[in-house]
Formats: structure tokens, sequence, C-alpha cells
């Protein structure tokens, strides 16, 4: 994948995030990057955003897909059971916490 397109998902990623932070209940406890435009990201959270990006394609083909433009009507939309979609989940959260990890994050106290 071209890096011009990891930017763009990456931006999306981020969007996605901030909407969906905005949709919880309003006691929900939020972090500073959910108020945050991708402008205002600090250079390494703007690095994690394009760490998923790229790891979502290697996800997708990983289960044997390609990723094509959303405007190839040639491609079959890809339909995912639950039990695939909590496996991704899993996966994309360990992905994440050993990436936090590694740029030296710790364990905070329980809330």
């Amino acid at each position: 994948m071209k890096e011009d397109q990891i930017e763009r998902m990456s931006r999306a990623i981020h969007e996605q995030y901030r909407e969906t932070m905005k949709r919880l209940p309003p006691d929900t406890t939020r972090g500073p990057l959910a108020e945050m435009s991708w402008e205002q990201l600090s250079p390494a959270n703007k690095e994690a955003n394009r760490e998923q990006a790229r790891d979502i394609v290697v996800k997708i083909e990983a289960m044997g897909f390609t990723l094509v433009p959303a405007d190839d009507t040639t491609a079959e939309p890809l339909t995912m059971s639950t039990d695939l979609l909590e496996g991704l989940a899993e996966y994309e959260h360990q992905r994440w916490m050993i990436q936090k990890v590694d740029t030296g994050w710790t364990l905070g106290s329980e809330r």
C-alpha cells in the first residue's frame, strides 16, 4: 500500500475514534486524543495511527483477502462472522498493547 493511502487511512482511523468517543455516554471518561484533530496530534500519535493502518492490510491479507479501492465494482464485499470480528479485535488490542509497551508505556493504577 502506498504511503499516501496509509496517510488517508490513518486520518480516517483517528476520525472514527473521535466519532466513537462522541457517542459514548456523557459520564464516560475520554482521553485527550478524542478532542484533538489530526493536525493537533503529536508525531508519535500520528505514527501510532499509521501503524494501525499498515496492520489492517496485514490482517486482511492474512485472511486470504485483498484490499481494493472502494470503487472497484468487480470485488465482492467482505462479510465477517462475529467470531472472526472478535478475533480481529483481540489481535488489534494485542498489537496496540505491544506498541504502547515498546514506546515506554506502563500500566497505571486501576481507575
